[in-house]
């Protein structure tokens, strides 16, 4: 927790406030991550012009380019 601190410029106070212990930073960040990735392939798909959702199917991020 304290590089984490160091790292993002908050106190270890602010931190343990906010996540009780290590897990519960990590699953925020983990929940945080996913929901950031499954809204921006939604934003992909809702983006094509074909509703054939196959055509639009990549693997991961990187095939968004």
């Amino acid at each position: 927790m304290a590089e984490v601190a160091r790292t993002s410029g908050f106190s270890r106070a602010w931190l343990y406030r906010h996540f009780p212990d290590k897990e519960s930073l990590v699953s925020a960040v983990l929940l945080r991550t996913g929901e950031a990735f499954w809204r921006t392939a939604r934003e992909h798909i809702d983006a094509e012009p074909t509703s054939d959702v196959s055509s639009v199917i990549r693997v991961g991020p990187a095939g968004w380019r």
